[in-house]
């Protein structure tokens, strides 16, 4: 039985007007919307790139509207989203940086090195990608190698023309990182600016 092409576009059509309302139960009706019309048409390169945007951009909603409560297990709810951003569109390093960096919110730093790793060797020279790497290694206990990553990100932005800062390590902003941890990069005077929201 072939499926009629108006269903799917329909299906898509009612998502995308889903997807730009503000509230965030839209947006999550949206995805689980796009996610129903790929299922009806998996090869649908195009719908699953949109897909991915309304996956990331309810992520990032999600994490907005709960700025003042997050938690490990609510890190965990985001990085679902950035997840399904991320396998819809494997090649767009902004989402899987995303996606690296909501693991490592959500206390899973070995699964964030392994995500912001592919992005790494894909583009080495993204220093958004090295930091959120160095910050992944830090926690997970790796300082030797997460040190070799924030010097090198310190390199990549240096050489762009940027700066980078150190300040955001503190352990004010990711408390289950350890003091010692942080005290040695302030030491080391690279600088990590970090947060891919």
């Amino acid at each position: 039985m072939k499926l009629d092409s108006t269903v799917v576009d329909r299906v898509a059509g009612y998502a995308e007007v889903l997807s730009r309302k503000p509230d965030t139960a839209d947006k999550g009706k949206a995805l689980s919307l796009y996610r129903t019309a790929i299922d009806l048409d998996p090869k649908d390169e195009n719908l699953k790139e949109v897909a991915a945007k309304s996956a990331y951009d309810l992520a990032k909603a999600q994490r907005k509207s709960q700025r003042r409560e997050l938690n490990t297990e609510y890190h965990s709810y985001v990085a679902e989203f950035f997840e399904i951003a991320a396998q819809y569109a494997p090649e767009n390093d902004t989402y899987r940086t995303a996606y690296g960096d909501a693991l490592l919110k959500a206390n899973r730093p070995e699964e964030a090195i392994a995500e912001i790793q592919a992005v790494v060797l894909r583009d080495s020279n993204s220093s958004t990608a090295q930091l959120n790497l160095s910050r992944a290694q830090l926690v997970a206990g790796h300082t030797n190698a997460a040190e070799e990553s924030a010097q090198s990100a310190h390199e990549q932005n240096a050489s762009a023309g940027g700066i980078v800062s150190i300040d955001a390590c503190a352990p004010n902003r990711f408390g289950f990182l350890g003091m010692n941890l942080s005290a040695k990069f302030v030491t080391f005077r690279v600088g990590l600016s970090f947060g891919a929201d």
